[in-house]
């Protein structure tokens, strides 16, 4: 049995949601040691508005 989720928005919708509902997850992941958290927080925060670029 396989489940499939399909969802149509954009990047950017996503990311204004995933920094509304997870801003703690994003600023652990902002501070982490790992570089590659640290982009990925950063991208979705400045696509969502939450930070200049």
């Amino acid at each position: 049995m396989s489940t499939t989720i399909t969802n149509n928005l954009s990047f950017s919708d996503w990311a204004k949601m995933v920094n509304a509902q997870h801003p703690d997850i994003l600023a652990y992941m902002r501070k982490s040691t790992d570089p590659l958290d640290r982009v990925i927080a950063k991208r979705i925060m400045q696509t969502a508005g939450a930070i200049n670029p």
